[in-house]
C-alpha cells in the first residue's frame, strides 16, 4: 500500500482509522481523506493490474473503478487536532534539488483543497504524480518502490498568488517539451487538476444520491 494511507478492506468499504494515518492528516477533514484514499485505490490497481499486461484497462476505467468504493472513516481519536501550518510552502531556492519545483496554484484545486495545510496538498499532488508514473513509464523492469521515490521526492511548491500563473506555465511548457507526443497526450489529459474535478463531480453526484 502507499506509504501515506493505512487501509484495509472489509469486503463493503475501505476503513480508514484516524489513529493510523500520518499526524498531518489526523485532523484533516473526512472529505480530504476520503479522496487521497481514492487516489490509493487508484494506484494500486496498477499493482493488481500492471499496464504492461493489461494496457487495454485506460486510466479511465481505472479511476471508475477506485470510485465504485465506499470508503468510511472510523472516528477513533478525540485528541486535540494538530497546530495549523503557513499555507505556503517556503523553498530556498539555493538548493538544488528545488531548481524546477512542481509549482501548485490552490485556485486550479477542488473547492474544498483550496484552504487547507500545505503538507496535505503536497502528498495529495505527489500521489497523483505517483499514479501518473505508471501511465508514463509502465515497463515492467521498474519497480513499485522506484516510482514511490520518484513521485514522493517530487519538490512541491503551493502558491497563492494568482501572478504566479506564468511562472507556473513556462515550468510546465519547459517539462512538455522533452516528453514525447504519447506522454504529452497522456500528461495533457490525466493531470492532477482533471483527477480533482472527476472526485469533485462524484462528490456531487453522491451528495444528490443520499439526499
Amino acid at each position: 500500500m502507499n506509504v501515506h494511507m493505512l487501509f484495509q478492506d472489509n469486503g463493503d468499504a475501505m476503513i480508514v482509522k484516524r489513529s493510523q494515518l500520518p499526524p498531518n492528516w489526523q485532523s484533516a477533514s473526512k472529505d480530504l481523506i476520503v479522496d487521497i484514499t481514492r487516489m490509493n485505490i487508484l494506484a494500486n490497481t496498477y499493482r493488481a493490474w500492471p499496464k504492461h499486461l493489461h494496457h487495454k484497462l485506460s486510466m479511465k476505467r481505472r479511476i471508475a473503478l477506485a470510485l465504485t468504493w465506499r470508503v468510511e472513516v472510523v472516528e477513533d481519536m478525540w485528541a486535540a487536532p494538530s497546530p495549523i501550518e503557513p499555507r505556503q510552502l517556503i523553498i530556498d531556492k539555493w538548493d538544488r534539488r528545488y531548481k524546477h519545483p512542481l509549482t501548485v496554484m490552490r485556485n486550479n484545486l477542488p473547492p474544498h483543497w483550496r484552504d487547507v495545510r500545505t503538507s496535505l496538498i503536497v502528498d495529495f499532488v505527489r500521489t497523483i504524480l505517483f499514479i501518473q508514473g505508471f501511465e508514463l513509464y509502465p515497463q515492467p523492469d521498474i519497480s513499485w518502490e522506484s516510482h514511490q521515490a520518484y513521485a514522493y521526492q517530487e519538490p512541491v511548491e503551493v502558491q497563492d498568488d494568482v501572478d504566479c500563473m506564468k511562472m507556473q506555465n513556462n515550468i510546465n511548457e519547459e517539462f512538455r517539451a522533452n516528453l514525447s507526443k504519447r506522454e504529452k497526450r497522456i500528461h495533457d489529459n490525466y493531470n492532477y487538476t482533471l483527477l480533482g474535478q472527476i472526485l469533485e463531480t462524484h462528490r456531487a453526484k453522491e451528495r444528490e444520491w443520499k439526499s
